[in-house]
Formats: C-alpha cells, sequence, structure tokens
C-alpha cells in the first residue's frame, strides 16, 4: 500500500511542476479512499462500524502527512540561496494545505462515526465470568466522545454484585482493574477506578465512564473485573 501513496505523492509532484510549485493537488478524498482500501469497514458484534472506521481516520491522516511530506521534501530539494523565500513560501502553503486536508478528514469522518455509534448506545459487552469475584455483572455502552483523527472515545459503564468482600486501602478505598480481553480470552487492556469506599458480599459496585479508545476497540469481545 506503501506504493499507492508513493503514487498519489508523485502525481501530485508532477502538477507542482507543471504549475510553478503551487499548492499541491492533494485532496482528502485521494486520502479517504486509500485509508478505506488499507482497512475495510466492518461490522464488530458490539461496536459496529466505530473501531474501524476510526482506524480509517486515523490511516487517512497519516496518509494525507506522509504524501504532503514527500511533496515537502521534493520542493526542499530545490532550495539555494537565491530561491530561499521562495521555497519557503512554497513549503508554508504546503503546511496550510496538510491542516486543511486535515480538518475536512476529521469532518468527514466525525459525522460517519457519530452516526455509526448511535448503533451501539446501550448495547452491552459480553463480562467473562468469575464468581470468586463478582455475579450479576454488566457493561453497557453509555456513549460516544467524538476525537481528532479517529481518538474518539466509547464511554461505558459497568456493575457487578461483590461475591465476597472485596481488598481495600486502610479500610477506606476499593481499587477495582477492568480487562479488556479478546475472543480468546487474553487480556490486551487493561484501567483502574479507585472507589472512595468498601464492599462486602452481595453490595452494588458501580464502574461509571470507563473509557475505550475507538480505534482500538475492535480486538474488544468482553470484559472482566478484579479487585486489587
Amino acid at each position: 500500500m506503501k506504493t499507492n501513496i508513493i503514487a498519489i505523492a508523485a502525481t501530485a509532484i508532477l502538477t507542482l511542476s507543471a504549475c510553478g510549485g503551487g499548492t499541491s493537488s492533494v485532496n482528502p478524498s485521494d486520502c479517504i479512499s486509500e485509508a478505506e482500501k488499507q482497512i475495510p469497514t466492518e461490522q464488530h458484534p458490539v461496536f459496529g462500524e466505530v473501531p474501524s472506521l476510526a482506524r480509517q481516520n486515523s490511516k487517512a491522516i497519516d496518509i494525507a502527512d506522509s504524501i504532503i511530506s514527500i511533496e515537502r521534501d521534493a520542493i526542499g530539494a530545490k532550495a539555494d540561496n537565491d530561491n530561499y523565500e521562495e521555497i519557503s513560501g512554497k513549503i508554508n502553503e504546503l503546511d496550510t494545505k496538510l491542516e486543511n486536508i486535515k480538518k475536512e478528514i476529521n469532518q468527514n469522518y466525525e459525522g460517519r462515526i457519530s452516526e455509526a455509534a448511535k448503533g451501539m448506545i446501550g448495547k452491552e459487552i459480553p463480562v467473562e465470568a468469575n464468581s470468586g469475584v463478582y455475579s450479576a455483572a454488566k457493561a453497557t455502552i453509555a456513549a460516544y466522545k467524538p476525537g481528532e483523527s479517529g481518538q474518539g472515545d466509547i464511554i461505558v459503564n459497568a456493575s457487578f454484585t461483590a461475591a465476597r468482600t472485596l481488598k481495600s486501602l486502610a479500610g477506606k478505598y476499593t481499587q477495582i482493574t477492568y480487562n479488556r480481553l479478546d475472543a480468546s480470552g487474553k487480556t490486551i487492556a487493561s484501567g483502574l477506578q479507585t472507589l472512595q469506599q468498601t464492599f462486602k458480599a452481595g453490595d452494588e459496585v458501580k464502574l461509571d465512564s470507563i473509557i475505550l479508545r475507538a480505534g482500538t476497540a475492535d480486538d474488544i469481545a468482553k470484559m472482566s473485573f478484579t479487585d486489587n
């Protein structure tokens, strides 16, 4: 796929040369199309299209950076003492063009991801059983918070019933680790919440606003919880 990026950049450089080194001809649709080729839109059983769209967003931004970088180097290679200011001006034009491309890419994906996110709100993420620590465990998608370059957050509220007295700190605080697991049950990431109370068997434990990065959520199949 790197060859495709170079081909797009080469076309843009030829256009620049034909136009006397003006602003790049690369546009957001080029970057988005290439990102979609490299990262097909897929349907996650819980998160829907959100993870793959978020990764496409990030990839499209990377492609734009790569293409403009190649163009910038090509222009910079022509610099000498006689044309320094002219070359600097052309490079500044490219930098402005890049920021505009990124803005349009992000706007494109923000709308698409936000629309796709509507379908996952209220869905439950499966929770791996652990009768020694909890029962009646739930992890529900509560919201989606947009972010630039595919860095949006999936917000999850979780709860479970303690199966025993949970470990505490100084008899005042309880730390709960929430684990993200792949389909095989392997932990791929973990987070921690400190709750300002202790829990005995039968108490309900609530973990609000757990944050999952949209762009890395495609490997998540289920969650689990442990007390530290």
